[in-house]
């Protein structure tokens, strides 16, 4: 005896808020829910990607206001408001060296309003904090690289170092008594790659940011530390902070006058730093290559361009994959400097 299943060969459509969808079906009827369903939720996808963006987008920034990732973040927000014609804020999310904000937009919805600005931290704490509460590579979606800045060592006037070599000599003398200005993990593994490269003693002291560091320097609570350009320019310009290098390569277009660590007897030690936008992992593909498009677009403009320049940096355009191959990159090498420096897991 042969048993046969009944199947419902007519057309199927279900009107969806997005537009009706329609398709010819031989499924067995008992399983049209099912079919109703994967219907609706291809109809809600579509629908999603077509609309974007429709309302308020999020900025976060990990750090308080002042540092550099709050000012790169405040100067792109309102182009994007121009472009999509919806509100963009920037809101910062500070503590736990910037975990806290990481956390956050990890945990978000993955349909691209909530984005991270972050730079060499997001990369390093998973090789110094034990029990992340975020899977980097499943919670973040790169988008793109939005620039690329040397980062400057600097002094209080008062500290009695003119250059590199003098704050070796000085700190070697001195074991753990120069306090150094941790404005977050940038900062701090910045110093610690100083340290592994010239054998020199600093006791670290967090602060909530690049800003906050700075201020901790400016008003001789601290003594030296290793931060973007963005943040430390105006007061090197004032000369109420010394600039004693650059990490990058080659000398910054902006402090032409600083030489790099590398020229102050520290061959090894190059470090250009980067700033990218992270959306929540899962994010669709159509919402990241929109937010990619956009912002590659941002940082060429002319005025933002010239910003930048002002502030030492150099814009950059990129592609998702391509960030996310630095992302990567990046991950593996702070976990190989960590090992190296010894730092203890959180």
């Amino acid at each position: 005896m042969t048993v046969g299943l009944r199947f419902a060969t007519r057309l199927v459509c279900l009107n969806g808020p997005a537009l009706p969808v329609c398709m010819r079906s031989k499924q067995p009827a008992a399983k049209l829910p099912l079919l109703f369903a994967s219907i609706a939720v291809a109809a809600a996808a579509v629908q999603a990607h077509a609309e974007y963006p429709d309302k308020l987008t999020r900025i976060v920034s990990p750090f308080a206001a002042g540092g550099g990732l709050d000012v790169v973040a405040r100067l792109i927000a309102p182009k994007l408001f121009d472009v999509y014609k919806q509100p963009v804020i920037v809101e910062n999310r500070t503590g736990a060296n910037g975990i806290i904000a990481i956390e956050y937009v990890a945990k978000a919805a993955p349909d691209g309003y909530t984005l991270l600005i972050d730079t060499l931290g997001v990369s390093i704490h998973p090789a110094v904090v034990r029990n992340l509460p975020y899977d980097p590579i499943k919670g973040l979606e790169p988008v793109t690289q939005l620039l690329s800045l040397p980062f400057v060592v600097v002094v209080n006037p008062k500290v009695d170092a003119r250059n590199v070599r003098e704050l070796i000599g000085l700190a070697q003398k001195n074991p753990g008594k120069l306090n150094y200005a941790q404005g977050g993990m940038s900062t701090r593994m910045l110093g610690e790659l100083f340290r592994l490269h010239t054998n020199v003693e600093f006791t670290f002291v967090p602060y909530k940011g690049s800003g906050p560091a700075t201020q901790s320097i400016l008003g001789g609570e601290s003594d030296v530390t290793i931060t973007d350009s963005i943040t430390v320019a105006p007061h090197i310009a004032s000369g109420r902070l010394r600039a004693l290098a650059v990490t990058s390569p080659n000398r910054s277009r902006m402090l032409p006058a600083v030489p790099t660590v590398r020229e102050s007897g520290v061959p090894a030690y190059a470090e250009v730093v980067w700033y990218g936008i992270f959306a929540t992992g899962g994010t669709p593909a159509g919402v990241v290559r929109r937010l990619n498009a956009e912002l590659n677009k941002i940082v060429i403009m002319p005025d933002v361009s010239v910003r930048f320049a002002d502030l030492g940096a150099e814009p950059v355009t990129s592609t998702p994959e391509a960030f996310s191959e630095l992302f990567r990159s990046q991950l593996a090498r702070w976990k190989d400097v960590a090992v190296r420096a010894n730092l203890p897991l959180e």
